[in-house]
């Protein structure tokens, strides 16, 4: 696996730069990991600024991303370390990507694990869930790597296809990091039905409903072995986050439907919610 961390020189990225670091000590011997690590200037300045600023713009730059790196204890993980131009900190980090061919990117966001933030992802974090040019893993900004969880990493699933994309990478995961995968399912039927027409109640409760066979039957037929399988009932989320808790997972991993803006107003992405609000790393994984 190829990872690209996005390094912001605010602070918002130490959490995703010691996730990192967490990553790399705790895979097998054998497990190919490889972190880059980006840091994106605007293109604006090369446009706005005569050639003998930029010159000595970048080794400033160069030192200011070696201190985020040190005040987070994790130049360590890197194979490389680059600056790059680009239009916008979430375009420069996607075209990393494309061009290197990674699994994915690692990125922080604004708030932290605890207290009540309005602006909880950014910009450059919020974009990347909204269009995933790569699976996506998101770190609160204030995540040690001593508070990493030490159980097994924690697949969300709908039981459908956006999530088999993120069964296979959460799977290769777990198996990278010796750490067991526990798959589980929400069924939200219950919780949302009632509230939007109170008289489906009846039907609803005599409709066959999913059991932890159905979990273990679909792990199965992805491939994912006879893993340990959950089903729970309630608001998807906070089932979700309910469960990391229990488990003390290290990363919850989930697929994405990719919606566009017009379904973002009827209905919200069960990932960007998790990143948003986990005290700890999530993973969106685009559909196939």
């Amino acid at each position: 696996m190829r990872w690209i961390v996005g390094i912001d020189l605010e602070g918002r990225s130490e959490g995703a730069l010691r996730m990192a670091a967490w990553l790399r000590t705790h895979r097998r011997p054998e497990a190919e990991q490889d972190f880059v690590g980006i840091h994106v200037l605007d293109e604006r300045l090369r446009l706005s600024f005569p050639p003998e600023s930029i010159e000595k713009l970048a080794p400033l730059v160069n030192d200011m991303v070696a201190g985020v790196l040190g005040r987070a204890g994790a130049a360590s993980p890197f194979s490389d370390v680059d600056t790059v131009w680009a239009h916008s900190a979430e375009r420069g980090l996607a075209d990393a990507v494309q061009i290197g061919g990674a699994t994915g990117l690692l990125v922080g966001r604004i708030a932290p694990r605890e207290g009540r933030a309005i602006e909880r992802l950014g910009r450059v974090a919020r974009r990347l869930l909204r269009h995933l040019p790569a699976a996506v893993l998101v770190v609160p900004p204030d995540l040690r790597r001593t508070e990493v969880g030490a159980g097994p990493i924690l697949l969300a699933t709908d039981l459908g296809a956006a999530s088999v994309p993120a069964a296979a990478l959460a799977r290769e995961l777990a198996t990278a990091v010796e750490r067991p995968l526990v798959v589980l399912h929400v069924d939200d039927t219950l919780y949302t039905a009632p509230a939007l027409a109170p008289e489906a109640i009846v039907p609803i409760l005599r409709m066959p409903r999913r059991t932890v066979a159905d979990v273990q039957e679909w792990a199965r037929a992805h491939d994912l072995g006879d893993v340990e399988a959950r089903l729970v009932e309630g608001d998807v989320p906070t089932k979700i986050l309910d469960m990391a808790h229990e488990l003390d997972a290290p990363i919850i991993a989930c697929g994405s439907r990719r919606l566009g803006l017009t379904d973002r107003f009827f209905t919200s992405s069960v990932g960007t919610d998790l990143a948003r609000s986990a005290d700890r790393a999530v993973l969106v994984v685009p559909p196939a």
